[in-house]
């Protein structure tokens, strides 16, 4: 997905030029706009550009001054000047002295689009004449790499806490990162049997492909820990001291020209917490098992640490892993699984006092994620006599005995039965995101909110949806909204003003065009038949 920026000072030119490109979803662009050139400037800080749409004539700062400054963050953004002039200056300053494009105002809409499909062509030869030289580079200190990932393997085991600092000290002492300063950890594994060894080559060129576009902001170090696990060490650079929110930006990127070029998948955890040298072994540790409790073995994943223990609400990682790990196994149908995890937890309960508390509140956690799964999944008639009995009083049973009995026997029933087990997990994905789409769709519904609520890269859940439903996710929000119009058409006393606005639409024509060529009748004339 390709990421553009659309600034103009006159706000019916953006909105035009956001509306011509959003329509075309082929070009699968992510768009953003701004009004004025601090706007501009602060997304151009947060979200790596591809493509920049600037108006030459701006206050404050002309388009080619603004253009300039973009490309001290993104040298490689592709620019299209917007101009009202045809005139032999503004087209040869454009074209020649600033290295862009240019687009009259007031051409059609097809020559602008013309003109954002060469861009990315040019965008498209750009990453693979890199990837082309960087095959032919050959791997000048491959025993060095080799010796850092052993030294690292070391580090990780190490419980003297002097030999490791020391240790931690060797494997950096060449840079880039300078272990004194505090750094930002990420851990990727790559997905799948189909990893091959020579794709640890394809891996490390991207990632480094990837960091050189970043470069104005981090230093980046990656490592190879095991078979199929990269350690990556990014270090802001001392001259950028705002917040750091571009980790997850740089992920995606890695993570879609991956796909995209190699069909190979890597998933990431990641943090926008720096740490100390001193926490990365257990940190380490900590994102390892993090992302392995979480990783789907068919799709990439990208989890922010915070967003997910803010999600889960983990006080005591020693514990709330239960929780992370109740979500994968009742999304992969593991009910004989689930069933020992019951188990374990019940057994502390019984026998060890100190920790009862704990457990026990750990347990009735874990009992909600799965009385969730059965009140939405199972129909209650099929169910034998004794568990239906069981099922109808799970609500008033309070001791800790009933419950386990009753829980016990619906896993290891759900877990024989085969026919209960057919929904797959692309299908349970599919309805999270659906589900979440029709209860908010009064709400701004981003393609962002909806990859980080299944922990995918926006651009990936694009496709990913597309390819397990057949449509594009805009034309089911579409539908989504024209539910939830004629249900406030048919059950509420709203004017259609007010119904048109909770649904995001432009204006009430908009909202009425729309109506009527998927219902065959205005908003007015549906209210009135009902």
């Amino acid at each position: 997905m390709y990421k553009i920026l659309v600034i103009d000072d006159e706000k019916s030119i953006v909105k035009g030029l956001v509306k011509v490109l959003e329509s075309r979803e082929e070009l699968e662009l992510q768009v953003y706009y701004a009004y004025t050139v601090s706007e501009g400037l602060k997304i151009a800080k947060e979200v790596k550009l591809d493509i920049l749409c600037t108006d030459i004539n701006m206050p404050i700062m002309d388009g080619f001054e603004f253009s300039q400054s973009v490309r001290e963050y993104w040298k490689e953004c592709k620019i299209v000047y917007l101009t009202g002039y045809d005139t032999f200056d503004y087209i040869y300053r454009a074209v020649n002295q600033y290295e862009g494009k240019y687009v009259l105002k007031n051409e059609e809409d097809e020559k602008f689009i013309q003109v954002i499909r060469q861009c990315i062509t040019e965008i498209e030869l750009s990453k693979q004449m890199k990837l082309t030289e960087g095959k032919m580079l050959q791997i000048t200190d491959q025993n060095k790499a080799y010796e850092r990932c052993q030294l690292m393997t070391e580090f990780l085991g190490c419980k003297n806490a002097s030999e490791s600092l020391e240790m931690l000290k060797s494997i950096y002492e060449e840079g880039p990162i300078q272990i004194e300063q505090d750094f930002y950890i990420v851990i990727g594994k790559v997905l799948g049997e189909s990893y091959k060894r020579k794709n640890k080559e394809v891996i490390y060129r991207l990632i480094r492909q990837v960091k050189e576009q970043y470069s104005y902001f981090y230093e980046v170090d990656e490592m190879k820990l095991y078979h199929n696990t990269y350690l990556i060490v990014i270090q802001p650079k001392q001259e950028f001291v705002e917040k750091q929110i571009l980790i997850g930006n740089m992920l995606e990127e890695m993570q879609t020209q991956l796909l995209t070029l190699y069909e190979e998948k890597i998933s990431f955890i990641y943090s926008n917490q720096r740490i100390t040298g001193q926490k990365l072994k257990d940190q380490v540790k900590l994102y390892n098992t993090l992302l392995d409790i979480n990783l789907s073995k068919h799709m990439p994943i990208l989890i922010d640490i915070e967003a997910l223990m803010e999600k889960n609400k983990l006080e005591d990682t020693n514990h709330d892993q239960y929780v992370l790990q109740i979500d994968k196994m009742i999304m992969e149908k593991r009910f004989l699984d689930l069933k020992e995890i019951f188990e374990s937890l019940y057994i502390s309960i019984k026998n060890t006092y100190e920790l009862s508390l704990i457990d026990t509140q750990m347990y009735y956690k874990c009992l909600e994620k799965v009385v969730s799964y059965i009140e939405k999944e199972i129909n209650y008639l099929e169910l034998s006599e004794e568990l239906q009995r069981g099922y109808y009083h799970l609500r008033y049973l309070t001791g800790i005995d009933e419950i386990h009995q009753f829980l016990v026997l619906l896993l290891k029933y759900l877990g024989e039965d085969k026919q209960l087990t057919t929904e797959t997990e692309e299908d349970m994905i599919i309805k999270k995101i659906e589900g979440y789409i029709l209860s908010s769709i009064t709400e701004e519904i981003s393609l962002t909110t909806l990859a980080k609520l299944v922990y995918f890269n926006p651009s990936y859940l694009s496709r990913f949806y597309k390819s397990v439903t057949g449509r594009n996710l805009s034309q089911f929000i579409k539908e989504a909204k024209l539910i939830k119009a004629k249900e406030l058409l048919r059950t509420s006393d709203k004017k259609i003003g007010d119904i048109s606005k909770m649904l995001g639409y432009e204006s009430v024509g908009y909202f009425t065009v729309f109506f009527k060529k998927s219902v065959g009748l205005t908003p007015t004339e549906y209210r009135n038949h009902q």
